[in-house]
């Protein structure tokens, strides 16, 4: 038992330290990166350069009546 667990782990350090898994782990933490970036750019983008007020046009409202 004690050897298999021993052999499970060396295999699980020689996958896991070999170049074409970490360049896969890598290329995926690159890809999920851009595809945040591109996502959430154009929301920041409109919250930042968005004029009107929500808080204003509502309390306007509620004056007129």
């Amino acid at each position: 038992m004690v050897l298999f667990q021993l052999a499970t782990v060396r295999m699980a350090g020689a996958v896991t330290l070999s170049q074409p898994f970490i360049s896969q782990v890598i290329l995926l933490k690159r890809t999920y990166f851009t595809l945040a970036v591109i996502v959430t750019s154009p929301v920041l983008l409109l919250f930042a350069l968005c004029p009107g007020v929500p808080e204003a046009s509502g309390s306007a409202s509620l004056s007129s009546s």
